[in-house]
């Protein structure tokens, strides 16, 4: 997100392409009604959409004290995509819906990603009805 280009940017499809990733491959992702809303908030629509980060560790640093001030202090910014898959997995999506939306190219990785909660699993048992 942090290379991401206007250009990049397809509000007709509601799309946007995200051309650098750890595996290089040039992926379109659908937009989130936010992000969107975000996106559509900037007057200066030419070159990189998040000029405000002039270095990935900005972006990094600005997460990090984000958590900490919402008590997370042990936290960083990877495991919040660990959380997004979480909770796309416990709201019940697909775990190919889940990986395509991390843009992994191997499903074992999101099964890595995609962990359930307590509450969740606790919430999953009760359903159970035992009969004796």
């Amino acid at each position: 997100m942090f290379a991401l280009e206007w250009e990049d940017i397809d509000f007709e499809r509601d799309c946007y392409l995200v051309r650098k990733s750890k595996t290089h491959l040039a992926r379109r992702y659908p937009m989130h009604p936010e992000f969107r809303a975000v996106l559509e908030s900037f007057d200066d629509r030419q070159g990189r959409v998040f000029k405000c980060w002039g270095h990935p560790d900005t972006l990094t640093g600005l997460v990090k004290k984000a958590l900490v001030d919402a008590g997370h202090p042990d936290m960083r910014l990877h495991d919040l995509r660990h959380t997004f898959a979480s909770n796309l997995a416990e709201a019940g999506e697909s775990l190919q819906a889940i990986g395509e939306l991390l843009g992994h190219t191997d499903k074992r990785t999101t099964e890595i990603y995609a962990h359930l909660s307590d509450q969740h699993l606790r919430t999953s048992l009760r359903r159970l009805k035992l009969t004796v």
